[in-house]
């Protein structure tokens, strides 16, 4: 059962997928911008690849913040709560209360299940508040997850597929899937790594 994972073996399954993805996801992100990276194994692999300059970085995660930590320039807000080892997250209701006294330009974040119907999942509870609460106060969002994800529930519904403005995914992703997903909201296609594209 997939929470049962430590973070460090999530991080191992799938690497090279969700490091193409991580930069493709930093990509989008622009000079001058304020993001929040919710943690997850692919925000963090995408902390390592953001080269925009004069970023504001909110993040619940301390892997994050250790990558982060050595950025110049950027401004760097941690949110507070709860420490849960085994996810290696800051979550519960003091963090979703700083949550709600900002404001990003872009949200990025993970799910344990994509699906049509039911939208983003997390099989944790105090994980979903807080991504909750980051798309509440954002202009753009992207869901960062591989080929796995699509056509799975959790427990705890994040949003409604529509009310999320990008995913990000890799090319192991079926031709039929892009599509269906496509309707709802964009879905980017992180490259492999080879030749020009890298």
């Amino acid at each position: 059962f997939q929470s049962n994972f430590s973070f460090d073996e999530k991080t191992a399954r799938d690497y090279d997928l969700k490091n193409a993805i991580g930069k493709a996801a930093a990509a989008l992100v622009r000079d001058g911008d304020i993001i929040a990276l919710n943690s997850s194994t692919i925000t963090t692999l995408m902390a390592r690849h953001l080269t925009a300059k004069n970023l504001t970085l909110v993040t619940n995660s301390l892997n994050i913040l250790n990558i982060a930590k050595d950025f110049p320039g950027h401004q760097i807000v941690v949110l507070g709560g709860i420490y849960m080892h085994k996810a290696q997250t800051i979550e519960g209701p003091t963090t979703t209360e700083q949550i709600n006294q900002l404001h990003f330009d872009k949200v990025f974040f993970g799910a344990n299940g994509v699906d049509v119907q039911f939208g983003f999942s997390s099989a944790s509870e105090l994980e979903a508040q807080s991504k909750v609460s980051m798309l509440a106060h954002t202009q753009r969002s992207y869901c960062l997850c591989e080929h796995s994800k699509f056509n799975r529930t959790s427990l705890f519904k994040i949003a409604a597929l529509d009310e999320v403005d990008g995913l990000v995914t890799d090319w192991k992703t079926e031709d039929d899937v892009v599509k269906r997903y496509s309707q709802y909201l964009d879905v980017i296609i992180a490259q492999q790594y080879n030749g020009n594209r890298g």
